[in-house]
Parts: C-alpha cells; sequence; structure tokens
C-alpha cells in the first residue's frame, strides 16, 4: 500500500522538535466523548470511566481494547499546531507507528520549505470508527509576513487502527469507480440537499459544483473524513473571499447506497466517537 504523503516529511526534523510540544489543557470533545485511556478504563468528560468492549476472540473470550485519542500541542516559533494521539491499541509498536504518522499529517505545513515565513495555528478533530480507523482532520490558518491576509486550509486523512497506516482515499470508502470516475450517485445526493454546507458559513452559488467537479475530476485529492454520525467532503485551496475551503457533510443513514461495504462493516463495528 502506498504510504502517505505524509511520510516523507525529514524524520529528523520532527524528532528535533518534539521536546517542544506540551499537553494541551483544555479539550474540545463534548461531554460523553473518549478523551484518554486510563488504566482502569476509558475517561469522559463527565468524569466517569468506561472500558471499550471490543468483538470476542477466536477462543470465545470477551477481550477489552480500550482505543482512545486525545489531542496534544505542539509549539514551534510563534506556530501551535494541536495532532491528535492513539492510546491503548495492544499492539505497542504499531501504535508507536500509527502516532509518528498523525504527528507527521498534523504537523508537516510547519516544514515546508516553500515558505519558511509563515506562521500557523491549527484545530485537530478526530472520530475511531468501528474501533477500525481513524478518520482525523485540521483546520489551518497560516500567516506569512507581508502577506495581505492569512490563508485557511483543511486536509483529512483516515488511518487503519489495525495496521497503523493510511487507509485509503475517497474512492475505498464510498461507491465512485475509479475508471469512469462516475459520480452519479453522489450528485444526486447533493441535488437532493441531503449533503449539508458546513464551512463557510454563508452559503455561495456553485459551493456543490466546485467540489463535485473536483471529486470527478480527482477523487484522490478532496477532502474526506468521517464523523460519528455523517460523512464530510470538501474542496481546499480555494480563494481567501470565499474561505479557503469548502466542506459539505451527509448523515450516513441518509446516504446509505452511497457507502461501500467496507465503510458500512466499520459503522456496524462498534463503538464510534470522536470530537
Amino acid at each position: 500500500m502506498k504510504k502517505p504523503f505524509c511520510s516523507v516529511i525529514g524524520v529528523v526534523l520532527i524528532c528535533a522538535a518534539m521536546s517542544a510540544c506540551s499537553v494541551i489543557d483544555f479539550n474540545y470533545n463534548p461531554p460523553g466523548s473518549v478523551v484518554g485511556t486510563p488504566a482502569d478504563g476509558t475517561e469522559t468528560n463527565d468524569g466517569s470511566s468506561r472500558s471499550v468492549e471490543s468483538d470476542e476472540t477466536d477462543e470465545g473470550d470477551d477481550v477489552y481494547i480500550q482505543t482512545a485519542a486525545h489531542i496534544e500541542v505542539f509549539e514551534e516559533g510563534d506556530s501551535v499546531i494541536e495532532y491528535v494521539v492513539v492510546t491503548g491499541l495492544p499492539d505497542f509498536e504499531l501504535q508507536t507507528a500509527l502516532n509518528d504518522e498523525l504527528k507527521n499529517f498534523f504537523t508537516w505545513p510547519l516544514f515546508d520549505s516553500e515558505n519558511p515565513d509563515k506562521t500557523i495555528t491549527s484545530t485537530a478533530r478526530f472520530t475511531i470508527i468501528g474501533n477500525k480507523y481513524i478518520s482525523v482532520r485540521t483546520y489551518e490558518t497560516e500567516y506569512t509576513d507581508g502577506a495581505a491576509y492569512p490563508i485557511n486550509n483543511a486536509a483529512a486523512m483516515v488511518f487503519s487502527l489495525d495496521t497503523g497506516e493510511f487507509a485509503g482515499h475517497l474512492i475505498d470508502f464510498i461507491n465512485i469507480d475509479p475508471d469512469s470516475r462516475d459520480i452519479t450517485l453522489l450528485r444526486e445526493a447533493f441535488d437532493a440537499g441531503i449533503f449539508e454546507l458546513v464551512y463557510p458559513e454563508e452559503e455561495f452559488d456553485g459551493a456543490a459544483d466546485i467540489v463535485l467537479e473536483h471529486i470527478a475530476d480527482s477523487p484522490h485529492s478532496a477532502v474526506f473524513y468521517l464523523t460519528e454520525t455523517a460523512l464530510g467532503l470538501g474542496v481546499t485551496g480555494l480563494p481567501h473571499a470565499i474561505g479557503g475551503y469548502v466542506l459539505f457533510e451527509a448523515d450516513y443513514d441518509d446516504i446509505e447506497e452511497l457507502l461501500t461495504e467496507r465503510l458500512l462493516s466499520a459503522l456496524d463495528g462498534g463503538l464510534t466517537y470522536g470530537n
């Protein structure tokens, strides 16, 4: 499987900068969502704890995998980058490799040599789907010396909790033929108003067409993420005047025919939670 683009970030740069990170002293998780993994259970915002029950083992015994995630902060100069850390995986080496990939994904814009004079602030979000995948996304504001205005970006990736690697592109999770790029079902869902604009706040003419045309032309580069209840689709790299990016979301229940068996199986596979 092809490694995600974030893997190419220099390991030396990341390791040298790790001493600058600190645990975030506030959280973005809604009440009741999982924000950590203590030894005796998983802590929630209401002060309680719980374990996450997985599928039964081959021997028929129940096992408890306390897989969770939380947000930490990486600071470099004036830049403040939120990133996601996974805890509780039964394979510690896999967990370490996954967390390296996650940190690379969230921090790579800082090490982009095209513009060394930029300052970035970002907000991280994550969702664990059926104890199978973790979908992560970041919303960034980039300030550049001498620029007339900041640049807003959005990025997202889905990783496998089984392998610790990139889990696939949009076409692996919704029914788009990779050869024909047929998006008929997707366009019908947009035309029916099932996909709702979530960013920018003010709707503008042609927002849906921007997303659909981009997906038809280059589905691998679309912004794609999974929440607890909805699938998110969007495009980044757009003009500042319309916010820099566009995002739509649709509830899984309303687009079931669009979802691949791979995603449907994960959604039915157990606990799904996020922030």
